[in-house]
């Protein structure tokens, strides 16, 4: 089963919006995020999160027959992200994506980011997407396999130990690199065949898809 928050910083276009909403069982709106699910005219299954910052004629339309609304205190030790996550753990969701979880504030943008380690904790596949992003994180041993789509793919390790990597099917491939935590050896490769595979050997990554 699949979930999607929407949270409020920059999301993507109205039309991939539409486009991808009916793709995901559940729908949650991460405080100001009603704002872009309501551009879509989509009522979201649950609205998480304090409400300081969503539009308050908006909340006022909420339909608590269609919606469940979790509302917490504005002083908390989690981000709306981060609750609405525990929301969707808890409805046994096997993979949840972010929208909405990068914007002007870089402290949010970076939270949402390694909210994705909390997410991949759970046992859950965590991926955040923007209009010229999608983030996902890799542990231990594993890898990740894409398509070629033209997109500029980057591995940015994040843990103490960095991260020993293999790149198959890249431009510039790799075999068992140790990319230390702060390298910018992995920034910018690109797939140059069908398919190509991030293979973590060790340690901790991120992995960006991103397009100019």
């Amino acid at each position: 089963m699949k979930g999607i928050i929407i949270a409020g910083g920059n999301c993507i276009s109205i039309e991939k919006l539409k486009e991808i909403i009916p793709d995901f069982d559940i729908v949650v709106a991460a405080d100001s995020g009603l704002k872009h699910l309501n551009a879509v005219d989509v009522k979201p299954d649950y609205l998480v999160g304090d409400f300081d910052s969503v539009d308050k004629s908006l909340l006022a339309e909420i339909d608590i027959s269609i919606t469940s609304v979790v509302r917490h205190p504005v002083e908390k030790d989690k981000t709306d992200t981060e609750l609405a996550i525990d929301v969707l753990n808890e409805l046994n969701v096997d993979d949840i994506t972010i929208l909405g979880g990068t914007g002007y504030r870089l402290d949010h943008t970076l939270s949402n980011i390694f909210s994705l380690r909390y997410i991949y904790d759970l046992g859950l596949n965590g991926t955040i997407i923007d209009e010229y992003n999608s983030v996902t994180y890799i542990r231990g041993v594993n890898a990740v396999s894409m398509k070629n789509e033209g997109t500029y793919i980057s591995v940015l390790p994040i843990s103490d130990i960095g991260a020993e990597i293999s790149l198959k099917g890249f431009h510039y491939p790799l075999d068992h690199k140790c990319l230390i935590m702060g390298s910018s050896l992995g920034v910018s490769n690109y797939i140059v065949k069908n398919e190509g595979t991030v293979i973590c050997h060790k340690g901790e990554a991120l992995i960006i898809k991103a397009r100019d």
